[in-house]
């Protein structure tokens, strides 16, 4: 290149996008990376990485032993592509082994542990190829089985849930 005539004001250097999600409303460019889950001792220490891959890991929930983290994430090849969304997991905070507690097609997101640890709520929905779906609350036992819908005649979203 030749060099940089002075006073000149030169474009700004090009970007090189390598996934097909790489910018977002409200936040722009999306930096390299992905988003990974990790524990710090309460007494104080160097984090450790208990999520791993090329994935995007959702807002973690501690299960009630604090053996456990749940988290949305869609762990698939390509993730990028797959319009269906995220399910949720539990994540071995002792040594990383991952357990599928959703797997539906549609997005699964917020999970919080009851305050028993005996069930989980959640948020998601039913992947129909709309352009809009309404977010549904929906509550599942500890070990991901008895999925159930609550309040299905609301007909509005349904945001961060929390049990009282």
């Amino acid at each position: 290149m030749p060099e940089k005539p002075v006073g000149a004001k030169w474009a700004e250097p090009p970007i090189i996008v390598t996934r097909l999600h790489w910018r977002q409303d409200a936040q722009g460019l999306i930096k390299p990376g992905y988003t990974h889950i990790f524990v710090v001792p309460a007494t104080g220490g160097a984090p450790r990485q208990i999520s791993l891959g090329d994935y995007e890991y959702g807002a973690p929930a501690w299960t009630s032993d604090g053996q456990w983290i749940l988290a949305s994430t869609k762990r698939t090849p390509d993730a990028d592509y797959d319009l269906e969304g995220a399910d949720i997991y539990a994540i071995s905070v002792k040594d990383g082994t991952v357990r599928t507690l959703t797997s539906r097609k549609g997005p699964d997101s917020d999970p919080v542990v009851s305050p028993d640890g005996k069930k989980i709520a959640y948020t998601g929905f039913d992947f129909k190829r709309q352009s809009y779906t309404v977010t549904h609350l929906y509550v599942m036992d500890a070990d991901g089985n008895n999925p159930r819908r609550l309040a299905a005649n609301l007909d509005r979203d349904v945001h961060a849930p929390v049990w009282s």
